[in-house]
């Protein structure tokens, strides 16, 4: 899924929960890859707790099923079958199917959702390619504290534009094409 990724996400995951939301308190927390293709991601045990899903649709079944379920509000052009064209795309809200484009950065999302149905909170970290997934992940890993002072508690989806990689994995801020506020 990553390409040549350095391979860091599972560490800064652990320590975006450690910072964020372990605290002074004792939880319990692990790294567990997303179901595989053939599973129904809705055995997947870990959906009983919160969770940052890394990575788009095409190979990560949870991702998937949070877009055929409408929880979500932003989706990027891989999430769509059959298409070559690089977007992000509104799902719900007063902007309703409209499409952020960029010819010179690439695209990514950050995205906090809170599902009630199942009692959690999903925050989802994808882009187009490994490298702008790995973007938007370090993105949250090292904003946490100011998207927790903007959004609080509520539910939000951005839409970065990180400068194009080309696999190099150095971290360069994004700039923010779209914010929704839940």
């Amino acid at each position: 899924m990553f390409g040549s990724a350095s391979f860091r996400l599972p560490d800064l995951v652990r320590g975006l929960v450690d910072a964020i939301y372990l605290g002074r308190h004792r939880y319990d927390f692990r790294n567990t890859v997303s179901p595989a293709p053939g599973d129904d991601p809705e055995q997947f045990p870990e959906l009983s707790g919160n969770l940052v899903v890394v990575g788009a649709a095409p190979r990560n079944s949870i991702r998937r099923m949070y877009l055929r379920e409408n929880l979500v509000s932003l989706r990027i052009s891989v999430e769509e079958p059959d298409t070559d064209e690089r977007y992000a795309q509104v799902l719900s809200g007063a902007d309703l199917g409209r499409r952020i484009t960029s010819d010179s950065l690439d695209l990514a999302i950050v995205e906090k959702v809170h599902d009630t149905a199942r009692g959690t909170t999903v925050v989802f970290c994808l882009g187009r390619r490994g490298d702008t997934t790995w973007a938007a992940t370090e993105y949250l890993a090292r904003n946490w504290r100011s998207l927790q002072r903007e959004f609080g508690d509520a539910p939000f989806a951005l839409c970065l534009g990180f400068r194009d990689p080309n696999y190099e994995y150095d971290y360069h801020p994004p700039r923010r094409l779209l914010a929704i506020r839940g």
